[in-house]
């Protein structure tokens, strides 16, 4: 792939990890640089992945590096042994041994020694479950000898639901069952969905143990890992390879679409973008109570948007100061539509819903629904709140798209602890806005790094695509109204450019969606690999799908009167040789569409030529 294609698709010319296929007997699975997916047997996936991985004392988590990877096949498996470090200050040397035997058994040794002291979190082999494994039966042997039997959770548990884990079995189709046997610590089980990752995970150490810890130079640290098929569900066979996609006339939900406004002072050529946008809400995060704002300046965004105001407020203040507020806002003219503090305690919800009698007002967390999920007395809200970031652990390109599968558990989940309760997500976005567990890594925006704050995918044809799957999970969730990504800033849809403003791919898909007035409920058959909304406007059905995959797919969506592409050529006409418009116009026969990787599509029915900008 050229470096043009791949700063269309990525944001960036980061060179990917190779991707390497296993095969023995009935086992399949990849490796994906220093980590280790999608386990199959005859097509089921019985694990999503494994890894060793560290996790320094504020969970940033350095991928391993291997410079040494050796592989031998015989007729009973193969055997691969990898040798490397994880690039840490003092760096931790790490060797990973596999045996994969024929007949469904794969054993996986670990060895780490840190060449000098440093503090842990956590460190050592996790190994993941796949989201559709929820509702499923398992067994779990603990260290003690006891057996418990239970079922892996629907809803989403603030907890591990398993602790002092030793081994632990599940039913990975009807009558069929797995094992699992970890040595060298006291694992347990966490439901990776509290932090948009589409798995359950086994891992040490034990949240019941103090943390961080020291890691002593020298101590090694070793663990080992046992898989085992007790035996052969029958063989998946393998879906066509055409994904159908399909538009009801039942409709939708629409949620609120919301923005950041990013900077009160905006200049001309930001506002007029912002109009472009039609945000519903203009969304205005303070850090305190007393910050200082120039409310004029979002009194003009909100009119140049035909928008309303919701605010944050983070951190405890009085209500002198609240009263204060009220007051600069009621002097710019403004009226908020609603208002949020965090944490919203039941005295600061009671006192935001004395000063702003007309407003809306939320709590629960500027944070991820991991700590949304832990909050217990939340106050009488009106809504809730919490925000969606896909690389807390893994910032792979696979991991962040299947974590789009995630949102609407989050969302079931809550509104079974808050029935009744309106759900708004957001500010989300590829990158950690902010992280509540401690400093972030630093990133120059170029790279893939898990819970920084900038993500060069944003940038992309990738960001565009995950956006478009952010929305579809949204609506299927049922959120109230969705905060994604910023104006402007490190996960803006528009950047700063010598001519003036760039528009990156992500801000088409906003805007087409923008235009709508009602949704339809639309099926996928293939939702790992495809996202979709439809919506109408002037009389008009538009169709939005996206491919969440570095491949290209074949899409049947019926016949559509007009059709357009926003892909890499489309892209790099648009952003280097200044060709007007991000869509190019394609042909569409028979009801079949070929998808790019990472490309969206727009198709409508009596939808007008592109024009320049649109």
């Amino acid at each position: 792939m050229a470096a043009g294609e791949r700063i269309a698709l990525y944001g960036t010319d980061e060179a990917l990890p190779p991707r390497v296929a296993f095969t023995a007997g009935p086992f399949t699975f990849e490796r994906v640089g220093g980590r280790f997916a999608h386990l199959r047997v005859q097509g089921h996936e019985v694990w999503h992945g494994f890894a060793f991985l560290y996790r320094d004392q504020h969970w940033g988590t350095p991928e391993p590096l291997f410079e040494r990877i050796d592989h031998a096949a015989d007729p009973d498996g193969f055997s691969l042994t990898l040798e490397g470090h994880i690039p840490t200050r003092p760096p931790i040397l790490l060797s990973l041994h596999l045996r994969c035997d024929a007949g469904g058994t794969l054993h996986v040794r670990s060895r780490a020694v840190p060449a000098g002291d440093l503090d842990a979190n956590r460190i050592g082999l996790c190994l993941l479950y796949p989201m559709q494994a929820g509702g499923c039966a398992v067994e779990v042997e603990h260290v003690d000898g006891r057996i418990s039997r239970s079922t892996l959770p629907a809803h989403v548990p603030p907890w591990p639901p398993f602790t002092l884990v030793r081994a632990l079995r599940h039913e990975y189709a009807p009558g069929h069952w797995a094992d699992a046997r970890l040595t060298g610590d006291t694992f347990e089980l966490e439901d990776q969905r509290n932090n948009a990752d589409a798995s359950f995970k086994i891992y040490s150490r034990s949240n019941l143990m103090p943390r961080p810890y020291r890691l002593r130079g020298g101590a090694a640290i070793e663990q080992s890992m046992s898989l085992r098929v007790e035996s052969l569900a029958p063989r998946i066979i393998a879906p066509p390879p055409t994904v159908r996609v399909g538009v009801s006339s039942v409709p939708a939900p629409m949620p609120c679409l919301a923005i950041g406004p990013h900077d009160a002072g905006a200049a001309e050529p930001v506002g007029q973008a912002l109009a472009e946008l039609r945000p519903a809400l203009l969304h205005l995060m303070l850090d305190a109570a007393a910050q200082p704002m120039d409310w004029q300046g979002i009194a003009r965004l909100l009119a140049i948007a035909d928008a309303r105001l919701r605010l944050d407020i983070h951190g405890a203040a009085t209500a002198d100061a609240l009263r204060a507020l009220a007051g600069r806002l009621r002097a710019a003219g403004i009226a908020p539509e609603s208002v949020a503090m965090f944490p919203g305690t039941p005295p600061a919800l009671e006192t935001l819903r004395t000063l702003f009698p007309e407003a809306l007002v939320g709590g629960g967390t500027p944070h991820f629904f991991a700590q949304f999920n832990r909050l217990e007395d939340l106050g009488r809200a009106d809504f809730l709140s919490f925000t969606v970031c896909p690389i807390v652990h893994d910032a792979g390109d696979a991991g962040v798209m299947s974590g789009l599968r995630s949102l609407p558990s989050m969302l079931a989940s809550a509104r079974a602890c808050h029935p009744g309760c309106l759900l708004r997500i957001g500010p989300s976005q590829i990158g950690a806005r902010a992280s509540p567990l401690g400093h972030q890594p630093e990133t120059d925006g170029l790279r893939r790094v898990a819970l920084a704050r900038r993500d060069p995918r944003t940038r992309g044809l990738f960001g565009a695509a995950w956006l478009l799957g952010h929305f579809a999970g949204a609506v299927r969730g049922g959120a109230e109204a969705v905060t994604a990504m910023a104006l402007r800033g490190d996960a803006g849809l528009l950047d700063d450019d010598a001519g003036g403003l760039r528009r990156h791919p992500a801000f088409f898909v906003w805007a087409t969606i923008a235009r709508w007035r009602r949704m339809r409920e639309v099926e996928v058959n293939d939702s790992p690999q495809v996202t979709a909304l439809a919506g109408e406007r002037d009389g008009r059905l538009e169709l939005l799908v996206a491919n969440l995959s570095s491949d290209t797919l074949e899409i049947a969506a019926g016949s559509w009167e007009a059709v357009q592409l926003m892909d890499a050529r489309a892209w790099q006409a648009h952003a280097e040789r200044g060709v007007p418009g991000a869509w190019r116009d394609i042909e569409h026969r028979d009801g079949t569409l070929r998808l790019p990787p990472f490309a969206t599509a727009r198709l409508a029915t009596g939808l007008a030529p592109s024009r320049a900008g649109d």
